[in-house]
């Protein structure tokens, strides 16, 4: 005898979810940009030794690289993935019921 397993997936949580994650991901955006232009600031008025040692960590923080841009890739690719997985279940509830109603006309 086959187990009924019933998976109930709310398609409008994950949709809401990946949102939320491009909503985050703007907002980290737009503090980074704040900041890199506080920085760009700094460097007209601030000399020396800790201002040197200050802007050199600032450029590895601003290299293509940095973890700020694989945070923000990985978020991305984590919004992309609720989003297609809402679609699959949504295509797969789909065909659940068009074969249910044909079920029901036999």
């Amino acid at each position: 005898m086959r187990n009924n397993v019933i998976i109930n997936v709310e398609t409008k949580n994950l949709t809401k979810a990946s949102k939320h994650i491009e909503t985050l991901i703007d907002l980290i955006k737009t503090k980074y940009n704040v900041a890199n232009s506080d920085v760009e600031m700094l460097k007209n008025s601030w000399v020396g030794k800790d201002a040197t040692l200050f802007f050199q960590n600032w450029q590895e923080i601003d290299d293509s690289d940095s973890r700020c841009d694989r945070l923000i890739q990985a978020l991305s690719t984590y919004s992309s993935i609720l989003n297609f997985a809402s679609n699959e279940y949504e295509a797969a509830r789909e065909r659940a019921l068009e074969r249910a109603a044909m079920l029901s006309r036999l």
